[in-house]
């Protein structure tokens, strides 16, 4: 049977490269998906898509100011002014779906499918962006309501300069707020449904400088899917099966002992590597690119490095005298000292960035590591107690 299939690949060894290359190829095409441009468009499929309006928080008795937007088939531009007279003042730029013109038109932008929205443009005068697709909610949004759609927001800080910015909508949040407004949460809702985009908002965040003029140019809002992992796999696939019917095609007949009637058989040696070193270093870098995330949890860390969720915390005590919390808060406290020092970010924006959306919290973690708040840490470094995990002080 062995030497009938080997006789199989010989005889149709070009056919099956062949099959197996156009295969790999169409699966390619097919996950292939065109990018979706919103900003640079004509009038024509602008008009197709979305209406594009500003706004400012007179409506809360607020004084910011914005201008009514510039558009062109290149770009969109506006100016606003942040001014403090509410406590989380605000301006920005809209593009709102077009509603409906009749039963067969969608009034909603169709993300579903991409990946990443990619933001570029200018600006002048410092400014902390913040980047929200509202998404329609079944059973729960109501049209004439705007707090009803759901907020997926990112926060970008886009300096005083040219921007371009690729953003995974995987990363986009929903803030706490929006679900106890609403009287739901994360787990009843699950993941937003991007297929029903009702707006996109982009709008000062709170980096944002007071009383200073900023004006904003946006030349490119763009959707994109991102397959390069995929593409990767189909590639992997396709070279491991030609080079396993190359191997049998070029092959050459196990030689028999003819005395013992025994195989000759060579081989490499395995190398085994020490699993516990193997584990601590996917758990280590996978700890490294998401504590950002405020409900980052040892499950999640599990299912992402591949590690179980008892054997987490016998390889960080036993490799750093630490638990998994107490890892996880040396990370985002020595982060949140670094930035203290080298940047002018306010401390809750600071605390965000680390993973801590209860500011509170985050006061009472810093205090008990280095003896100081944050203020008094950014102040006077020089006066923080190390304590943190094992560092041997008090």
């Amino acid at each position: 049977m062995k030497n009938g299939f080997k006789s199989f690949i010989v005889k149709r060894y070009t056919a099956l490269v062949v099959i197996a290359i156009l295969i790999a190829t169409a699966m390619i095409v097919i996950l292939n998906k065109p990018a979706l441009s919103l900003i640079p468009a004509t009038e024509a499929t602008r008009s197709k898509m979305y209406q594009v309006s500003t706004f400012d928080d007179a409506a809360d008795n607020g004084t910011s100011t914005v201008s009514t937007p510039v558009v062109s088939e290149k770009s969109i531009q506006y100016t606003c002014k942040i001014s403090n007279g509410i406590e989380y003042p605000y301006a920005g730029l809209s593009l709102f779906a077009r509603p409906k013109l009749s039963k067969t038109i969608d009034s909603y932008l169709n993300f579903k499918g991409y990946t990443h929205i990619e933001v570029a443009g200018k600006i002048k005068g410092f400014s902390s962006t913040l980047i929200s697709l509202k998404t329609f909610v079944k059973n729960l949004t109501n049209d004439s309501t705007s707090l009803t759609r759901q907020p997926n927001e990112y926060t970008i800080t886009t300096g005083d300069s040219t921007f371009n910015k690729k953003l995974s909508l995987s990363e986009f949040q929903t803030p706490a707020w929006w679900y106890s407004a609403n009287k739901t949460t994360k787990e009843k809702l699950g993941n937003p449904d991007y297929s029903q985009v009702m707006e996109i908002v982009v709008q000062s965040g709170d980096g944002s400088p007071l009383e200073q003029e900023i004006t904003i140019e946006i030349c490119e809002i763009k959707l994109t899917k991102d397959i390069r992992q995929q593409v990767a796999a189909i590639l992997a696939s396709l070279l491991l099966f030609l080079g396993s019917i190359s191997i049998i095609r070029f092959s050459k007949t196990p030689k028999v002992d003819e005395k013992n009637d025994k195989i000759i058989i060579s081989y490499d040696r395995v190398e085994i590597e020490d699993e516990n070193d193997t584990d601590v270093h996917r758990i280590v870098e996978y700890i490294a690119s998401h504590y950002s995330n405020p409900d980052f949890s040892v499950e999640q860390l599990a299912k992402g490095a591949g590690v179980s969720t008892s054997r987490i915390p016998t390889l960080l005590k036993k490799q750093y005298s630490m638990n998994f919390k107490q890892y996880l808060n040396t990370i985002r406290i020595t982060e949140a000292k670094r930035l203290l020092l080298e940047t002018d970010h306010q401390i809750v924006t600071i605390a965000h960035s680390v993973g801590y959306n209860n500011i509170p919290h985050f006061n009472r973690t810093f205090k008990q590591v280095t003896d100081l708040s944050p203020k008094q840490y950014r102040d006077n470094p020089e006066q923080a107690i190390d304590n943190l995990p094992g560092s041997g002080s008090k």
